[in-house]
């Protein structure tokens, strides 16, 4: 009989602002995080709470149910974060004003040695296999591309404040939200957009999963990730040592020219769920 323990280490920094917009659940068989994304109008509620913080912690409590389905508990996360857009007054007419959340979670299913996934956006899972080698679950999730293209002809003309530069490229970006890449966001199309699936547990020693803020930095937005050096870093050090590599570039790059990206630091969060397999 195949025995399953678990345990969990995690990190959960803020970015540029004090509040930190992405959350996290660790439960006992569910594990999840979720990076909200601030709406277009920036909106606060009278806590001083952002609409991404708001839509990201809608998820924790949410998620924080082990008896549902991930995508049960999905879609109660998007009707909830509509019914508070819609209690707050908001213009859910307009895709800019929406409150937004990526979503990265697990449950896992000890007596039948499995997991269940399901994702959306460019909040990530990874498994790591015993002999160190890895696979994402899902490879198309970086809908920032064009943007980011734009945004280094710009840095190479050592241009200041391309985010306002680009103003109308992120309008764009964010009104294809549902139509070409996914978020939760209220919307009830969003069910087309989920990524999903399960996973045996045999041969898997880790399973990461964190936000794009872990995502390493690099010069040309047209190249893949870097996950080679992702995964070196990681079994170094854990996720400390992949945000002391991303803080060490952030800092040497505080204009965003070289390595272009939309904030100079982005808030960081990532669970490592640690397997291990035993037979009794």
């Amino acid at each position: 009989m195949m025995m399953i323990n678990i345990k969990t280490e995690y990190i959960h920094e803020s970015g540029d602002e004090n509040i930190n917009e992405d959350s996290f659940v660790i439960g006992k068989n569910i594990f999840g995080v979720f990076d909200g994304a601030t709406s277009m109008t920036q909106f606060k509620n009278k806590k001083g709470y952002t609409g991404a913080y708001i839509a990201s912690n809608i998820c924790k409590k949410v998620f924080k149910n082990e008896k549902s389905s991930l995508y049960k508990l999905a879609i109660t996360a998007n009707r909830e974060i509509r019914d508070q857009m819609e209690r707050n007054k908001i213009d859910i007419s307009k895709k800019e004003n929406l409150w937004s959340t990526t979503i990265a979670v697990i449950k896992i299913d000890k007596k039948r040695n499995k997991f269940e996934w399901l994702q959306l956006g460019d909040s990530l899972i990874m498994v790591i296999y015993k002999d160190d080698t890895y696979k994402l679950m899902v490879n198309d999730y970086d809908h920032d591309i064009e943007t980011l293209v734009m945004y280094k002809k710009l840095a190479d003309k050592k241009i200041k404040n391309i985010r306002q530069v680009l103003d109308k490229q992120l309008l764009k970006t964010r009104r294809l939200a549902n139509k070409t890449y996914g978020v939760l966001n209220g919307e009830v199309v969003v069910n087309k957009f989920f990524k999903k699936g399960v996973e045996k547990l045999d041969n898997i020693k880790n399973i990461l999963l964190f936000t794009d803020g872990l995502i390493l930095p690099k010069k040309d937005p047209k190249k893949l990730d870097d996950f080679d050096t992702f995964i070196k870093l990681y079994l170094s050090g854990g996720f400390k040592k992949i945000k002391d590599y991303i803080k060490q570039i952030q800092a040497s790059d505080p204009n965003c020219w070289k390595y272009p990206r939309l904030k100079q630091c982005d808030d960081m969060t990532g669970i490592s769920v640690f397997i291990n397999n035993k037979t009794a």
